[in-house]
């Protein structure tokens, strides 16, 4: 499977097989009619229920890497992680200045044969830098751990013209999204 279009074609079909079977584990029931092999192990192995997890991680991480260079080459789309040095942290910045972009956080959670999967979206808007400001806030040492290359809760704060959607999630949790999924998974959050 040398050609990348072969390779493509085989994750989608692994990633569609492991949604499936994600469907059908996860489906509601009293578990007295499952099918065996669908049963978690009560021992210290596994059945292929066990492996719809990782392998569904496995599918979205391999269809992740295949698509990261193609992200990386574009002006507008980028995916933007923790800059690597200064440059790239202005870099980064002068790409944000004076534009809205979408920061997305995946979340799934797991509890017993359940699991729900989330992608939370919120837009920020940021206001034109000036190379002084960059400059500045390259100073401080901020944007080093941010993706993105700026905190909005922090000294970057003096930059966000707009938040559309969850604070949070910009932050870096989209908590009321985790709530949420908590309820649906029966968790008593009042308890946590």
């Amino acid at each position: 499977m040398s050609n990348p279009t072969q390779r493509f074609v085989a994750l989608d079909i692994f990633r569609g097989m492991t949604v499936c079977f994600m469907i059908i584990v996860n489906t509601p029931g009293n578990g007295g009619t499952t099918y065996a092999p669908l049963l978690h192990a009560s021992w210290h192995g596994f059945t292929p229920t066990d492996l719809v997890f990782p392998s569904f991680m496995f599918a979205v991480g391999n269809a992740m890497s295949f698509v990261m260079p193609k992200w990386s080459n574009l002006t507008q789309g980028q995916v933007l992680g923790k800059p690597l040095d200064s440059a790239d942290a202005a870099r980064m910045l002068r790409l944000l200045s004076g534009r809205t972009h979408d920061v997305l956080t995946g979340i799934c959670l797991r509890k017993g044969l359940r699991s729900l999967v989330h992608v939370e979206s919120s837009r920020v808007r940021i206001a034109a830098l000036s190379d002084a400001e960059i400059e500045w806030y390259i100073g401080t040492g901020e944007p080093f751990d941010k993706a993105g290359g700026y905190a909005v809760q922090g000294l970057a704060s003096r930059f966000i013209e707009a938040v559309d959607g969850s604070y949070s999630n910009v932050v870096g949790l989209p908590v009321a999204s985790v709530n949420s999924l908590l309820k649906q998974l029966g968790c008593d959050i009042l308890k946590l």
